[in-house]
């Protein structure tokens, strides 16, 4: 994904260089609509994760959202050049514009979407989903320079084939991704409801011995808290709490002496481990 990235990135840096020089109009214009880009995607992220707070969502759903907006984001950016190619040509102003501006919408969608949520998802990878999708671009692939050198002008078979050889990089892993969001976080959450059925005793006599009553339950592993393995530890900078366990788990996988709030993305800096965090009393007297 990362390679299809800066391959993307390496596309609009080309264009931009070797490609013959464009007026300024079109720079101020490329410009300006990569700024209102970001800027879009910036706020839409902002309302999104407003929402889902709101809404009390589970970790887990955020994820898996952010995740399927961001790859479906970058798949359509790698696909948008691929397209408008065959209408353009070799028009540099037109194909610049609309490779650097989906180069900027595509590392947009990449760095507020996927960086965050794609360490968190445990996807696994599908070998025919990933063969299926393969074949789709292969055939695709074929079909694109089938019909670029049915064009009379050299110059647009070049520029044709050329988008199409290097977009490839970031629609084939983008592709493969959304299909593992949409078919691999479903195994897992099977996965997750037999272990829950597997525990559905030892569920039950947790339950009995609190009065009948689920409580308040950690939003990242969705189990109740209580005062031995899910202890309640509050994020001093936000004030969101989350399970001993679960922080652990944060923490590990950050390693620089800090946890970042999966559900608001501020930053507590802590010491060595877990302890160093605050028991939310207030939670424990509700159990």
């Amino acid at each position: 994904m990362i390679f299809g990235i800066f391959s993307m990135a390496f596309v609009g840096f080309t264009v931009t260089k070797y490609f013959p020089t464009v007026d300024w109009i079109i720079f101020v214009l490329t410009i300006g609509a990569s700024l209102a880009t970001m800027i879009t995607l910036w706020g839409f992220k902002r309302v999104l994760v407003f929402i889902n707070e709101k809404l009390g969502a589970k970790i887990r759903t955020m994820c898996q959202s952010e995740a399927f907006i961001g790859f479906t984001g970058i798949m359509i950016c790698g696909f948008v050049p691929r397209v408008v190619v065959f209408f353009v040509g070799f028009n540099v102003a037109i194909l610049s514009f609309t490779i650097i501006l989906s180069s900027v919408a595509a590392l947009t969608f990449f760095f507020l979407f996927i960086t965050w949520n794609r360490r968190r998802l445990d996807t696994k990878n599908n070998e025919w989903l990933t063969f299926a999708v393969f074949i789709i671009n292969v055939i695709l692939f074929i079909g694109s320079i089938r019909l670029a050198v049915s064009y009379e002008d050299g110059k647009d078979i070049e520029v044709i084939i050329w988008t199409q050889v290097f977009f490839s990089f970031l629609t084939i892993p983008s592709m493969m991704d959304l299909g593992i969001i949409l078919l691999g976080n479903e195994m897992i959450m099977n996965n997750e409801n037999e272990e829950e059925i597997k525990m559905t005793v030892k569920v039950q006599k947790s339950k009995k011995a609190a009065g009948n009553s689920s409580g308040p339950e950690c939003k990242i592993c969705v189990l109740p808290f209580n005062d031995t393995t899910q202890i309640p530890r509050m994020l001093k900078e936000c004030g969101h709490t989350v399970c001993g366990r679960c922080a652990d788990k944060l923490y590990g996988k950050q390693k620089q002496y800090e946890i970042i709030c999966p559900m608001c993305q501020k930053v507590t800096v802590i010491g060595m481990g877990k302890k160093y965090l605050p028991k939310n009393f207030e939670l424990l007297e509700l159990i």
